[in-house]
């Protein structure tokens, strides 16, 4: 008998409502063909997460309770459910397989009870300056939940169908057409979406529980490079092509894309290209 795939599954609960699924990978269960999903069901990719990460202190905010979180559902095992650090509600659920966490079911995007969100999304926005009126006006786009039962027997449904694919297809020959090990291409797509952002290799591996000597000697041999150098190349290379399209001061440009200090991006920029940024800005634009 053929199942339809995790992400139509997904697909199926998103139209019930506002809900966000987030599928957090731990083991590397969603590079099989069954369990594969697009990359905004493996974070939490709404608009109102997007404007808390905008500023720095918004981000490590948001690293930190993901951190927690995901270290609750390891070491316990059992699902819990509760407010995250901005205020929105949220349920978590570890997928357990053979004794093991493969993965973490996260639904979110919830409403209980608007005014203690408020309260709380008020008071972290101002110790993060994340843009607190411009995330009020998302609440708008979440869902409106007073049944917290439904929101666990979702997560269930959703656990339920994972342990199901996994059993029906564990022992078929299922290739991944990606050539990178799970713990690598989570890397690298974490590079990718967030390079604006200060972060450290130890800080993703924690994230995804994988050793950090074991997971940079890998992500080394597998791209070519070290993650620092990864990181700093899709860095440079945003920075020109801003440079290129783009009238912005070049401090703003380099901060922007994740670069803390101009000194230190003038010299990786003149490494990678040759030339200073204003010289390429001139030659190129």
């Amino acid at each position: 008998m053929d199942y339809v795939s995790l992400k139509q599954m997904i697909d199926t609960i998103s139209t019930l409502g506002k809900y966000h699924v987030c599928i957090h990978d731990v083991s590397g269960i969603l590079k099989k063909t069954c369990f594969k999903i697009p990359y905004w069901y493996a974070i939490h990719s709404k608009n109102f997460c997007s404007l808390a990460k905008s500023t720095q202190k918004g981000f490590d905010t948001c690293m930190n309770c993901k951190n927690c979180a995901n270290h609750r559902a390891i070491h316990t095992g059992k699902a819990f459910a509760g407010l995250c650090a901005f205020g929105l509600f949220e349920a978590a659920k570890p997928v357990v397989i053979d004794g093991k966490t493969v993965c973490i079911i996260y639904l979110g995007n919830i409403v209980i009870d608007r005014e203690k969100t408020l309260e709380k999304l008020r008071a972290t926005c101002a110790k993060t300056l994340s843009p607190v009126t411009e995330m009020e006006r998302e609440l708008a786009s979440s869902q409106e939940q007073t049944d917290i039962q439904t929101v666990i027997a979702l997560c269930d449904m959703i656990d339920s169908y994972i342990r199901l694919l996994y059993e029906q297809y564990k022992d078929a020959d299922i290739r991944d057409d990606s050539p990178y090990h799970w713990a690598v291409y989570n890397l690298k797509k974490y590079a990718d979406e967030n390079y604006s952002q200060t972060f450290t290799l130890e800080s993703v591996c924690r994230l995804y529980f994988v050793n950090e000597k074991y997971a940079g000697k890998l992500f080394k041999e597998q791209i070519g490079m070290s993650f620092h150098e990864y990181l700093n190349k899709i860095r440079l290379q945003k920075a020109a092509g801003d440079l290129r399209n783009g009238k912005d001061r070049i401090i703003d440009i380099a901060l922007r894309c994740g670069f803390n200090n101009i000194t230190y991006f003038n010299r990786r920029f003149l490494e990678a290209y040759g030339m200073p940024p204003g010289q390429f800005r001139r030659l190129r634009s």
